[in-house]
């Protein structure tokens, strides 16, 4: 998920409806791989999926959940 796109269609989703005005607070964590030709293990700071010894043959392993915690409607 990249945040800001995340934060474009919420507020393009909520525009002119009840939830008009609804906040989307978003904590954003970082990607996991391991690639596959140097078997490092990697954090995947930004979505350009690339391995320190510059190989994009990565098997991503995490930061693909999407969470929703709480809603709340008043």
């Amino acid at each position: 998920m990249v945040p800001d796109a995340m934060r474009f269609c919420f507020d393009l989703a909520v525009e002119g409806i009840l939830a008009d005005g609804a906040e989307l607070a978003i904590d954003h964590r970082p990607g996991a791989a391991h690639c596959r030709t140097c078997g490092l293990d990697v954090r995947l700071d930004d979505p350009i999926l690339l391995s320190p010894c510059g190989s994009a043959d990565l098997e991503v392993t995490g930061g693909r959940e999407l969470q929703i915690v709480s809603m709340e409607v008043g």
